[in-house]
């Protein structure tokens, strides 16, 4: 969910990540997808973010801006070869784009989830 926020808030609010052609839910699907795929293959997420200390939070989330950032240059690369109406102009607007996504992912594990204990230990 955190990945879906991210992604979307960095295409609707940063000024270097824009769709010219209008919004196009296959333009928007090409990041979401290559995100999805690419987090789930390499995670760079602590198992339990509220208990984790915070120093490897803090390092799980350099090692994930990083990830991020690549992940862009491949975002960018792939609307480029699929001829999508999404434009990512230069490398600032990528790393803006790596630490919204980052920063919105890791708000998202922090929130506290909605199964109770006790229904929780006796799945």
């Amino acid at each position: 969910m955190g990945l879906l926020a991210g992604v979307s808030l960095s295409v609707f609010l940063l000024p270097g990540i824009s769709m010219p052609g209008g919004f196009s839910l296959g333009a928007l699907m090409v990041p979401l997808g290559l995100f999805l795929i690419i987090t789930q293959l390499i995670s760079a997420w602590p198992e339990n973010i509220r208990t984790a200390p915070p120093l490897m939070v803090l390092m799980l989330a350099a090692i994930g801006i990083v990830q991020d950032f690549l992940i862009w240059l491949l975002v960018s690369w792939a609307a480029d070869q699929l001829d999508l109406s999404l434009a990512i102009d230069g490398v600032l607007p990528m790393v803006w784009g790596a630490f919204v996504v980052r920063l919105t992912a890791l708000a998202f594990l922090a929130l506290p989830s909605r199964v109770p204990e006790r229904e929780a230990e006796g799945a």
